[in-house]
This record gives structure tokens, sequence and C-alpha cells, in this order.
């Protein structure tokens, strides 16, 4: 381990937990308040780029900035010995989004918007910031009987205003690749402006890898999952989970939209539309429950007046044909068999409304 056992005279690294594009994230203890931490401290590959060790520093003023109970709070930052800078985040105990996946294979469309709703409530404070995460993904995103956290702002970009257009960073001046192909929207991957709704595309990719068991586009080739991500149409989610809700399935291709314009336009936005294709799905459920007696009723009566229809119509023809028979027969016939013919088509006549009963 190139890291040093202690930092900054007070955090004690324990064991590494995770590596990301930009640096490496270790379990650690607070000497002083005995509670455990996480730092991340920046690779050292990428120390001797002065952008990115500045971009690193501006997460710990990013995430100084953002205050939710659904974000990792960061406790500490500073540099290293060697000059590497490093932050102090909390330690957030619980199961990767993508552990989740890897053990479950998809979720129920409840759980997988609810997932999605708590992330957009984070999202909506860090937007009114400014501040776009960029980088998320189911390895960003912790569960815990808490709910969600978000986690790693790292390459988040502070904009200035809601008109500065940023860099993707997958094509920084250092040609430094730094992002996650797949997860990315297409404005990131061209490099166009990035702005919230940027993010709001990726919890589109979350939410649909959550209800499909996998992301729209896949390809073992980074660059090629850029082009497709870029350029394609996402797989109908409905192919993929014929049994989803279809105003969710929706919601997610609405967020999925290449053109930023066409998606909600704010995370709060985007919380609301998915939350209402859920109530849709569970009104109408609930409401064929409820009905269901009261349509088998409709149905019943129903069959029965078509039953009484049939019955009558056939009436009605034979009636007429009897008729149509006793208007021949009666210019022949006699007194006696004028009266034998019209009790018995009188009869008919009487009866057919007591079979139709």
């Amino acid at each position: 381990m190139d890291t040093p056992q202690i930092i900054a005279g007070r955090f004690r690294i324990e064991c590494e937990i995770g590596r990301g594009g930009m640096g490496t994230v270790y379990r650690a203890s607070h000497l002083g308040l005995e509670r455990p931490v996480a730092v991340k401290v920046l690779k050292q590959e990428f120390a001797a780029y002065p952008e990115v060790a500045e971009r690193f520093m501006r997460e710990a003023r990013t995430m100084a900035r953002l205050k939710h109970p659904r974000a990792a709070m960061i406790y500490d930052a500073g540099h290293l010995a060697d000059g590497r800078p490093f932050i102090v985040m909390e330690y957030v105990e619980g199961s990767t989004l993508a552990e989740t996946l890897a053990r479950e294979g998809s979720l129920a469309p409840e759980r997988a918007v609810q997932i999605a709703a708590e992330i957009c409530d984070v999202l909506s404070e860090a937007h009114a910031l400014g501040i776009v995460h960029r980088d998320l993904k189911p390895s960003n995103i912790m569960l815990n009987g808490r709910g969600v956290c978000v986690l790693d702002f790292g390459i988040a970009k502070v904009l200035q205003n809601s008109t500065e257009v940023t860099r993707t960073h997958h094509t920084t001046e250092s040609g430094l690749v730094i992002g996650t192909p797949r997860y990315m929207s297409p404005e990131q991957c061209l490099g166009h402006a990035v702005g919230p709704a940027s993010d709001l595309y990726s919890v589109g990719v979350i939410l649909y890898e959550m209800l499909a068991g996998r992301p729209p586009f896949l390809d073992t080739l980074s660059s090629a999952v850029l082009v497709k991500v870029a350029t394609a149409t996402p797989p109908p989610l409905l192919a993929l989970r014929p049994e989803c809700p279809r105003p969710l399935a929706l919601a997610v291709h609405t967020l999925l939209a290449k053109n930023p314009a066409l998606r909600p336009s704010k995370a709060a936005e985007a919380r609301a539309l998915l939350e209402r294709s859920i109530a849709v799905e569970r009104q109408f459920v609930e409401s064929g429950e409820r009905a269901e007696p009261f349509a088998s009723t409709i149905g019943a009566l129903n069959a029965g007046r078509y039953a009484f229809t049939r019955v009558a119509t056939m009436t009605a023809i034979l009636a007429m044909l009897l008729t149509t028979l006793l208007m021949w027969t009666g210019k022949g016939a006699g007194q006696a068999g004028s009266q034998d013919g019209l009790p018995g088509g009188g009869a008919l006549l009487a009866a057919a409304p007591t079979r139709g009963k």
C-alpha cells in the first residue's frame, strides 16, 4: 500500500474498499472520535495532471456545499506528503446498487421507482446548487436501512450558471478517460453542454437496468458504447420486461430521450413523473379488483339480456313464418281449420315472452 497508515495525523487507514476512475477509497478510523470514515486518495498516475488534481480538490468544496441526508457527507480534505490530495468522507454502511443487481438480477417496479425517486431527491438539491454529478451509476448508489445514499460527486462539475458549456470527462485536455460510458448521457458522450438533464438521463439508465436486468447499451468496447449511447435507440423496455407497467416504461424512455430538452427539466419533475407512472398502475389494479364483482354482475346481466334478445328474435321469426303459413292455408281451409290454427298461433306468441323470461 503506497498510502500512509496515518493521514493528517488523525485518520488511520484500515483497508481498501474501492477504486474509481480517479482515486482509491479506503476505510479508515478517526483516532479522536473513534468512528469509521472513508478516505479517497487521488491515484498516483493522475497526480501529475494539474487539471485533474484541481478537479479532485473541487470535489471537496462541492460536496461541502451539498448537505443532504441521502448524499455522503465530507469531513476533511488536504494533501499527502507526496502532493496527492485526499478527501475524508462519511463511511456509509450497506450494499451498492450494483451489488444488489448482481445478486437479484432485477427489481420489482415499485422498489425500482422508490430508489430512483430518492436519487432524484439528492439531485434536486445538488442541481439547485449548480452541481451536476456526471457519474451516476449503480456502484455509486448505496442501499441501506435509511434508503438510498448517493456517493462520489468526485467528477462533478460546478456550473457557474445554467448556460456554461462543460467538458466531457473522456475528452479532457490531458486526454484522460474519466466516466462510465454506459451510464453517460448522449450529450456527455459528444462533448456538448452538460446540465441537470444529463444526470436525469443517467437515472433513466439506472432505472432501465433495475427493471430489465441490464443497461440499454452493452458492448465489450467502451468506444462502441459511446457511439450507441449517442446515436442508437434503446431497446424497448417492455421487450425485456413485458410485465413492467406501461406508464413506467414510457416514463423511463422519456428520461432516455436523446434530446435533453425532451427529458424532464428538473429532478423533482422526474420524480413526479415516475411516481405518477406507478400510481396510475396501482389505481388501475386496485380499481380492477374492487370493480370485479360489479363487472361480473354487469356481465351476467348482459349475458341474460343477449339471451333474451336471441329468444325473442327467434320467436318473432317463427311467428312471422307461422302467420305466412296460415295466410296461405287459410284461403282454402274451412271454418274449423281456421279455428284450429289461430289459437295455435296465439298460443305460440303468448308463450314466447314466457320462454324469454
